[in-house]
């Protein structure tokens, strides 16, 4: 699973059509690679991210594996571009294009800020992608645990199975015996 970093247009962005453009801006001026059709952006430090935009949501969704000065400045051109409000973790960030974080979102998220320099968003993404990769390491290694657990169950439900019973057994008597045996009745 990939860090998530999502876009919300304001309403300073002007739409749908002016958030796209503000995106194809911020990618040339950057100097990214990017491929509309597979959505993924390759950085001029070679690091790719992945691009997602919504055009009926009205909203952008990057992600990428790792957090680079680069993917940070990334971040904040597309989003100083595109006039949007960042969002990852739990935490909305408005940059100065964005205008001030409305009334109504600081009251839903105590996190909720005004982010005036890209040092300043690139610290905030730096520290979130670091607890999201310690909370990424704790669920695999939740899951291994789970899995062994699972594994350690089955090995001792075998284990205390009982064998089946043999149900073709070699013939206690020879074949000539047998046949006497169920002819004249058994041999005193």
């Amino acid at each position: 699973m990939a860090f998530e970093i999502f876009l919300h247009p304001t309403t300073a962005t002007g739409g749908p059509k002016a958030f796209n453009a503000g995106v194809s801006r911020a990618l040339a001026a950057i100097g990214a690679q990017h491929s509309a059709a597979a959505e993924t952006v390759r950085l001029s430090d070679r690091t790719q991210i992945h691009l997602f935009i919504d055009g009926d949501d009205d909203i952008g969704l990057l992600t990428t594996e790792e957090m680079t000065g680069t993917v940070a400045a990334a971040i904040w051109r597309i989003a100083e571009e595109t006039a949007s409000m960042v969002n990852f973790g739990d935490a909305f960030y408005a940059l100065p294009s964005a205008g001030p974080v409305p009334a109504t979102l600081t009251l839903g998220f105590s996190s909720a800020q005004t982010v005036r320099r890209p040092e300043d968003l690139e610290s905030l993404l730096a520290h979130a992608f670091e607890d999201w990769q310690a909370g990424e390491a704790t669920e695999v290694l939740r899951k291994e645990a789970v899995a062994r657990g699972v594994n350690e169950r089955r090995s001792v439900a075998l284990k205390a199975r009982k064998p089946l019973p043999d149900l073709v057994s070699a013939p206690s008597h020879s074949l000539l015996r047998r046949l006497s045996d169920a002819l004249f009745g058994k041999a005193l």
